[in-house]
């Protein structure tokens, strides 16, 4: 059974490979009072009878959640059958650059968003999810973002800011996340958030966002923004100076943006830091005389080929 095999790699569980279906199911306590776990069920079934279980996917055609959609699905199964199929829903409606490398036969490919945490957040939708609720997740893809939609908040423990730093794994369904942790799919440490933020930075788009809304917690990763959303972005006068001076010398210091602006800093580095934040600059280098900012979509562009 491929479950054992992967446990047992990953994990070192000790359980044998040739151990029955339906021994495998008590070690794993999925069975209590010879009756399957609601967990047991939306792991291994074939076609498990949870309706609210199901994966939406929906690529519209631009930038707000209206019709037409360009592509939509009903994701069905088990699990494993969900995440997998919600990740390829996502990479065949997102761009993929694909280029030739001077001294090497393969060509080299690179998707506009990083795969493994677009992979990370739709584990994580799916695993922590109230399954109580009748909603289901949702993978929602604009031309300028990807929206992950999963049907319940975040424990009373832990707020959105404590996401974006080290914090506890307190699993909405425990059951169901101790299976998924046995075959490598989660770590159980808190760290999935803290991956998808790093992964975006080193990918050169800006780091997702994290919300509640409605009843739902979202997971937002977006591209840099274009210029003419500038005014969407309520920049001050500093700032859209600074963006000015960028787009004709390329790029800006921290000495540049106090000097051109004529203020601290204390204050151009708070400006700045805003930036990043709200993706449009990338801050390029290491120590402070050689540390300056770039506009991020021109980053991302330099660094992302033509697409074929």
């Amino acid at each position: 059974m491929w479950f054992v095999k992967e446990a047992r790699q990953h994990r070192a569980i000790n359980i044998s490979e040739d151990v029955s279906s339906e021994e495998l199911l008590m070690k794993l306590k999925l069975v209590r009072e010879s009756q399957l776990t609601n967990a047991a069920v939306l792991l291994f079934a074939r076609e498990p009878y949870f309706l609210q279980s199901e994966v939406k996917g929906i690529r519209f055609s631009g930038d707000e959640p209206v019709k037409p959609y360009i592509d939509f699905v009903s994701i069905e199964g088990n699990i494993f059958h969900l995440i997998e199929n919600a990740q390829n829903f996502v990479l065949r409606n997102i761009r993929k650059s694909i280029w030739l490398t001077s001294g090497k036969m393969q060509r080299e490919e690179k998707y506009e968003y990083p795969p493994e945490a677009i992979r990370e957040a739709i584990i994580n939708a799916i695993a922590h999810r109230d399954y109580e609720s009748q909603s289901k997740v949702q993978v929602r893809i604009f031309d300028n973002r990807i929206e992950i939609w999963n049907p319940g908040t975040l424990p009373e423990e832990i707020t959105i800011e404590d996401l974006k730093k080290s914090h506890r794994s307190i699993p909405s369904n425990p059951l169901l996340f101790k299976q998924l942790f046995w075959v490598k799919y989660v770590e159980d440490v808190g760290g999935g958030t803290l991956d998808m933020i790093k992964q975006c930075r080193d990918w050169g788009i800006p780091e997702p966002e994290f919300q509640e809304i409605s009843g739902a917690f979202v997971v937002i990763f977006r591209l840099p923004p274009a210029l003419e959303e500038l005014e969407n972005l309520r920049l001050n006068e500093r700032q859209k100076r600074a963006i000015d001076s960028i787009m004709n010398k390329g790029t800006i210091t921290n000495r540049e943006y106090t000097s051109l602006n004529d203020i601290s800093r204390k204050t151009a580095t708070t400006d700045l830091a805003d930036l990043v934040k709200k993706g449009l600059l990338i801050r390029v280098g290491e120590g402070k005389r050689s540390i300056h900012y770039e506009l991020l979509r021109n980053n991302y562009a330099k660094n992302y080929a033509k697409e074929l």
